[in-house]
């Protein structure tokens, strides 16, 4: 979600509660996640163990990309 500071700078940052969803080279720490048993952040992360060329326009359907 973006949200405008009061110098108008402009911020993405999630809903309170919601959680990223890292796509990894390995498939057991994307299952953990998808149970909720981990719950990972960036700083946890080290961009060599995420999958890289991911297709997005596969992933998400035209029809949730307009009003």
């Amino acid at each position: 979600m973006i949200h405008v500071r009061e110098d108008g700078s402009r911020v993405v940052r999630l809903t309170p509660g919601k959680r990223v969803l890292f796509l990894t080279k390995d498939l057991e720490t994307i299952r953990q996640q998808l149970r909720g048993e981990l719950d990972l952040r960036m700083e946890d992360v080290d961009p060599a163990d995420l999958l890289d060329d991911i297709n997005t326009d596969v992933m998400t359907p035209a029809w949730v990309c307009f009003d």
